[in-house]
This record gives C-alpha cells, sequence and structure tokens, in this order.
C-alpha cells in the first residue's frame, strides 16, 4: 500500500477547493488532517533502504514526552477555520515524512561548543571535554589529561572548526571528501501514531500585539481571554534516524575517531534536545535500542 504524502495533504490537499470558497469549511479540514494523525507506519521500506545504505554512522533515538515540534515557525491555517493548524510544520519535500533538517541538527550540535559570542562559551567547553574525557582512551585521553584549562577551551574551539567548518588543526581547509557531513534525520519506527495535535496558549500582554496582527490596548490583562492556537507535532515514543559521515580529526596529539563523535553529538542531543519550544519539554530524547548498524568512520586515501 502506496502511503500519502504527508506534507503535500498538509499544505496543498487541504486547501484544494480554496477557489471555490464556499467549500472550505470545518468539515473538508477535519477530513484531511486525519489523514495525516492517522498514519502509524512513519516510513517505508523504499526509502529506509535508502537511509540505512547512504551513511557510513547512524544512530537512532526516541522522543520523550510530549513529543517533537519542527517548522512552527511556517505559515498555514485559515483565521476563519476554528478547526484548521495555525502553525506550520517541517515535512520532506520527497517522503513527505517529517523531518528535523540536517542544517538543523548540525546547528544544535554545534552551538553545545561554546562558539564565539556565545555568553556560556567556557561551560560549554568543559562540557564537550568531560564528554571527551569518558569515550577517549590510552594515549588519547592522557594527552586530554595533560592540558590545563585555556589548551582545553583552544582543543574544543579547534576541533568545532574542523567538524562543522572543514578546517583542520593546521589551519588548512579540508577536501570535501574529508570532512563531516550532516544529514537530515527521519523517523523510522512509531509506537502508536506518528503524528499528533497540540496546543498553545499566548497571552495578550498590555499594548501589544496578538499573533493574528490585533492590537490591544491597556485595559486587557496579561492573562485576559487567552486564545489557543492548535499545533502539529511528533508523538511521543517515535523513533528518529540521525545519520552521519564521520572522519577522524587530530587536534595536536589527541585523536577522536568517527565513532568516538558519533557518541558525542548522542550525548548533545539527550541533554540538549532539538527543534521548538526545548524549555518547554518538547524536542527531547531517550535512547533506544540501535537497530541499525554503526559502521566504523570513513577513511579517503
Amino acid at each position: 500500500m502506496v502511503q500519502s504524502n504527508l506534507g503535500y495533504i498538509f499544505y496543498r490537499d487541504m486547501y484544494a477547493d480554496l477557489a471555490r470558497e464556499y467549500l472550505i469549511n470545518d468539515r473538508l479540514i477535519k477530513k484531511n488532517l486525519e489523514q495525516v494523525l492517522g498514519v502509524k507506519t512513519p516510513m517505508q521500506a523504499t526509502h529506509q533502504k535508502v537511509l540505512d545504505t547512504a551513511m557510513p554512522q547512524i544512530m537512532q533515538l526516541k522522543t520523550a514526552y510530549p513529543g517533537l515540534l519542527l517548522g512552527i515557525g511556517y505559515a498555514h491555517g485559515l483565521k476563519s477555520i476554528t478547526s484548521d493548524v495555525k502553525m506550520g510544520f517541517s515535512f520532506d519535500h520527497t517522503t513527505g515524512m517529517p523531518v528535523i533538517p540536517g542544517s538543523s541538527v548540525k546547528g544544535v550540535l554545534r552551538s553545545a561548543f561554546g562558539g564565539r559570542g556565545d555568553v556560556f562559551a567556557e561551560e560549554k567547553q568543559e562540557y564537550i571535554i568531560d564528554i571527551l574525557k569518558q569515550l577517549l582512551t590510552g594515549e588519547h585521553l592522557e594527552s586530554l589529561n595533560r592540558q590545563n584549562k585555556e589548551q582545553n577551551r583552544s582543543f574544543v574551539s579547534t576541533l568545532e572548526r574542523e567538524i562543522f567548518e572543514g578546517v583542520a588543526d593546521d589551519l588548512k581547509r579540508r577536501c570535501v571528501y574529508q570532512t563531516d557531513l550532516f544529514l537530515d534525520a527521519f523517523p523510522v519506527r512509531a509506537t502508536n501514531r506518528l503524528m499528533g495535535e497540540d496546543y498553545t496558549t499566548p497571552h495578550i500582554t498590555k499594548d501589544r500585539v496578538d499573533f493574528e496582527g490585533e492590537y490591544y490596548p491597556d485595559e486587557y490583562g496579561e492573562f485576559k481571554n487567552p486564545v489557543p492556537v492548535k499545533m502539529l507535532k511528533v508523538n511521543s515514543d517515535v523513533t528518529f534516524q540521525f545519520q552521519f559521515r564521520l572522519c577522524d580529526s587530530k587536534v595536536g596529539q589527541v585523536v577522536v575517531t568517527g565513532k568516538q563523535k558519533l557518541d558525542l553529538f548522542k550525548q548533545i542531543l539527550l541533554d540538549f534536545g532539538i527543534g521548538a519550544k526545548t524549555n518547554s519539554g518538547y524536542g527531547q530524547f531517550i535512547e533506544c535500542e540501535q537497530v541499525a548498524l554503526i559502521k566504523d568512520s570513513v577513511t579517503f586515501k
């Protein structure tokens, strides 16, 4: 059975009769939305086969309650239809599946390294060092342990440039085939339904404009008449597959292998989460059984 493209349903089919405005009603919106919410199989076998063979390093993490929000800043929904979803969502164009773009994965991981301008740079660099001390072994661990605080900061900054910019320890840019690659993450398993509904309730503050552009004067209190806004989410207990092509990195006398980078990235995602509203509990992951094989790092000669 061929599964419908959820992104196409959500953004196009739901409003296919927009030219005939009298047909755009709650019943039509609910009917199309039920197709999106009723999906239980995240990824078809053909797509899964491509995912398993495309990247040398893959890992799987399961969404925790309340779920995962992606692309809610995209425009979506009709103001006149109360049952419509008023926030957008990030779907892959080809498969129609919820997707965490590789650029977002890369951005979240890099933010944990405490780059330039980060007010918590020192704490984050110590965080990276602490994780690496649990992953490294032998002479590489000994070399890291011999470094002082200032050397640790320099080490993390250099490692950050090599992983995310492809600039080696000697400040020379690596060949594209020797740089780390971050691909989109897709759902591969779901315990129950893949997608679900949720609501956010923005409050109207004094002298502010609400999300629909309406102005409210002073007499409206901060918590007066909050309007729930419907949004789409990935449910909890959905397994996402993260995919990378990771090469070994050498900083000074310390070598961080592709496998060790993968374990580092896994811990960052477990600690920081990804997606929107992570401070409200969304976008958090828990460990799950690794069904797909994690291969060794890539080496190009």
